[in-house]
């Protein structure tokens, strides 16, 4: 992530002032959510029907992949499973079609997101998002170049810092070569 950038989570989407998506978990929590993963068997449809409980299963760092996958169906719970570092590679590129600049931002920054996604999403309308692209680790030389050519100065700004962008692309920035 661009060190300026503040991390843009799901308690910062717009469509939540309140931060009701926020969860903090507590032991107690802890407990409950790996029962919850325990009984969640996705391929049998089986998910909790409370929404805040699929929210905090979504958002905790032990869900199985499969479980992410079925709780993405969710049209609220897809920003957590859009963020989560287990989230399986195919499921983040079908998220990147997601009609949410946000869900596509988190899939932006997400360390799991194949190269060829994070390259359509290079080409998004929403800056944002384009940012995080430059940003990622995986995302590909070439992209990285088109990228340091960016309309947006922060876009530009976070290619060139990108370690995977070749000479040709500080050039296309307009910076010399190391």
């Amino acid at each position: 992530m661009v060190p300026h950038m503040a991390r843009f989570s799901a308690a910062d989407h717009p469509r939540d002032p309140a931060g009701r998506w926020t969860h903090k978990n507590t032991p107690a929590d802890l407990g409950h959510l790996a029962d919850l993963a325990a009984q969640t068997t996705p391929a049998a449809g089986v998910l909790p029907e409370d929404p805040a409980e699929r929210e905090a299963l979504a958002a905790d760092d032990g869900t199985p992949p499969e479980a992410l996958a079925a709780l993405a169906d969710d049209p609220v719970v897809r920003l957590f499973a859009a963020e989560h570092p287990d989230t399986p590679p195919d499921l983040l590129s079908s998220l990147a079609d997601d009609p949410d600049p946000v869900v596509r931002l988190l899939v932006a920054d997400n360390p799991n997101t194949p190269p060829a996604t994070l390259t359509r999403l290079a080409d998004d309308n929403d800056d944002d998002v384009r940012l995080c692209v430059a940003d990622n680790p995986n995302t590909p030389p070439g992209t990285l170049t088109a990228l340091a050519a960016d309309p947006d100065e922060t876009v530009r700004a976070a290619a060139l810092v990108n370690p995977n962008l070749p000479a040709a692309g500080r050039a296309a920035g307009g910076l010399l070569a190391d």
